[in-house]
């Protein structure tokens, strides 16, 4: 029943054009409650969107990424808050390293309307990383971050290739001084490897997804031929008529099966595909993450699980602002949002920002209109996939729709009616 009634809405959402297709996924601790697909998975062969489609989960993979670093670093007694300690992994972040750019601050500009910059001071941490407070930014979020790629492109580098040089770039405050999304976490993905000895897509796979039993056709950080097969045509709306057309090319990361090239790194950004009841069935494992379950053994201690999931700005008097959230420097990726998430009694929150975990995702610090309660974790993935997990009420959904602009009005009111689904429908726990 509860399965029918969330199909109803998708495809309610479909109808009237919030997506070319849509999957979702509602999750409790006991796993999915309810899960449901309609619509296209590719708007010029339209072939079927089902619960077996593969979908690129674009940042929402960072989360992986995380709980990989997270396991090592607890593993490993690694001290998440030395620059030292990491540039002995990652000596690339490091002051002396040939050729850094990392070390460059942002200073405004002079006046010919060129950039200015001057030397930082603090070196980055695996902390930093985890939490987008580095410096970093993406170029479809920022000015400066736009200018670095245009910069980088120049030279023929294009940072979503794995170019080591498309993360050596400038910083745009000392690091821990503030937060911005940025491209940290292709220094995460050097940790995970050169900590583990393997490559990214083993290290997912032996920290993570055979732990958890997660089959290598539903999931992976390559595009298997399996995996292809059943690959979702990431789509774009029309800014005109809001139609959608099909991209000329598949959305998917450099990884390597063996040793990485000389001056390559696999993109951690964003490397997963996956379908989305196997992605939901890590998140469900955040769920559980503190005891044994009949599935598998907790990924981290108790102890590792509160620091990786508490909001790792609150202390150092940071925030993600709403105001906008995003402002979006590429339109045909992003749409600039001025707020994420709306109280459900905005006169009782003075202030609406959120806060951020080493998960790589936003924690609530008040109730939303959507239900979502203070402590949720939730984020989202550059082709409109949306997730959600409330460790306090046993409950999560993912949602996703494969197409761009990233922040899509009306594929957030879909988010929205998920969530808020998710939440009214939840088994009751006896």
């Amino acid at each position: 029943m509860s399965s029918a009634s969330l199909q109803s809405l998708l495809e309610a959402a479909v109808a009237r054009g919030a997506a070319p297709g849509l999957a979702a996924v509602a999750f409790n601790r006991d796993g999915a409650f309810a899960q449901a697909a309609t619509g296209e998975r590719s708007v010029n062969t339209h072939k079927p969107l089902t619960l077996d489609t593969v979908f690129w989960l674009a940042s929402t993979s960072k989360t992986l990424v995380s709980l990989a670093a997270l396991i090592l670093a607890e593993k490993h007694a690694f001290d998440l808050d030395s620059h030292d300690d990491l540039v002995k992994i990652v000596p690339e972040l490091g002051k002396d390293y040939p050729g850094t750019k990392v070390w460059d601050l942002f200073d405004g500009k002079d006046d010919e309307g060129n950039w200015k910059f001057k030397r930082a001071e603090v070196g980055i941490t695996l902390r930093h990383l985890l939490t987008h407070t580095s410096g970093f930014n993406y170029s479809f979020v920022s000015e400066a971050g736009k200018w670095t790629d245009a910069e980088l492109e120049k030279e023929g580098i294009f940072n979503m290739k794995g170019d080591l040089r498309g993360i050596n770039v400038p910083r745009e405050y000392e690091a821990g001084q503030g937060w911005s999304y940025g491209r940290g976490p292709g220094f995460i993905g050097l940790f995970i490897t050169r900590k583990s000895g393997l490559t990214l897509r083993q290290a997912l796979r032996a920290l993570i997804f055979d732990p958890l039993g997660l089959a290598k056709d539903d999931i992976d950080t390559f595009l298997t031929p399996a995996l292809r097969e059943r690959y979702v045509d990431v789509a774009a709306r029309h800014p005109v008529d809001g139609s959608f057309v099909s991209l000329p090319f598949h959305f998917e990361t450099p990884q390597y099966e063996g040793d990485v090239p000389e001056g390559m790194s696999v993109l951690a950004d964003a490397p997963a595909c996956a379908t989305l009841p196997a992605f939901a069935k890590i998140l469900q494992a955040f769920l559980n993450d503190t005891k044994a379950t009949p599935a598998h053994e907790p990924l981290l201690s108790p102890e590792a699980w509160a620091i990786a999931s508490a909001d790792d700005l609150e202390k150092r008097g940071l925030s993600v602002g709403q105001h906008p959230f995003v402002k979006a420097a590429d339109p045909t990726l992003a749409t600039t949002r001025e707020k994420w998430a709306v109280p459900k009694d905005p006169a009782s929150v003075k202030d609406d920002s959120l806060g951020f975990t080493l998960m790589q995702t936003a924690k609530h610090r008040f109730e939303t209109s959507t239900g979502l309660q203070p402590g949720t974790l939730e984020w989202s993935g550059l082709a409109n996939t949306y997730f959600f997990v409330d460790a306090a009420r046993g409950l999560g959904a993912v949602v996703s729709g494969a197409f761009f602009p990233w922040g899509d009005p009306k594929m957030l009111d879909v988010r929205d009616e998920v969530f808020k689904w998710a939440g009214d429908n939840a088994p009751k726990v006896q």
